[in-house]
């Protein structure tokens, strides 16, 4: 008998006792008996409740009434990985987008409740690998990594550009992905989810 059964097992025993009910040979017990006063009725009942709250909570139980938190199992989820169908629903865009958006597209099709969502660590980790950026120290008021492209990023259509910060009027470059570039890691993604995050 595991432990949930058992559980169910004392919980129904509680039950029965509460109702004046001897749990062993199922008939009512002599009304000269103290299981029959109201105080340790109460108890069985009390008893027979929290029984059933860690029943249904696989364990938990709130400690104080006026406990506001709720437990929940929390199941691990599963890596990130899509079928064909689900790659094919990812929305591509004819123009460019930054990598950040077109990680959110991909990320839509996901079950982020059962399934990890894939990660801008693995992309980035995956084109450092395949020679398409490269990781340089930038000084400024605090050491930041920047990413810069190579000459093999023009060739599957990962482009830079430049805007300008609407705060500060600087001009930055950052990087988009053409729809040939999202189409060719999109071929890729298994590889890339595959990929160990730094």
């Amino acid at each position: 008998m595991n432990k949930v059964q058992v559980l169910n097992h004392a919980k129904n025993y509680m039950d029965m006792l509460a109702q004046g009910v001897d749990p062993i040979s199922n008939e009512r017990i002599e009304t000269d008996s103290v299981v029959l006063q109201p105080r340790m009725q109460k108890c069985f009942a009390f008893v027979a409740g929290i029984l059933d709250e860690m029943i249904k909570n696989h364990g938990f139980i709130a400690l104080s009434s006026d406990d506001a938190v709720r437990y929940e199992v929390i199941e691990k989820k599963s890596a990130f990985s899509l079928s064909r169908e689900q790659v094919h629903r990812i929305s591509v865009s004819a123009k460019p987008v930054t990598p950040y958006a077109f990680l959110n597209n991909i990320n839509r099709v996901v079950d982020g409740k059962r399934m990890e969502k894939l990660s801008s660590k693995s992309i980035n980790a995956w084109l450092l690998a395949q020679g398409l950026i490269i990781e340089t120290k930038e000084p400024a008021m605090i050491n930041r990594t920047i990413r810069r492209l190579t000459d093999k990023s023009s060739e599957i259509g990962i482009q830079e550009e430049e805007i300008t910060d609407a705060k500060t009027g600087e001009v930055k470059k950052r990087m988009v992905l053409t729809l040939q570039a999202q189409a060719y890691l999109l071929e890729h993604l298994d590889e890339i989810a595959a990929y160990p995050r730094r």
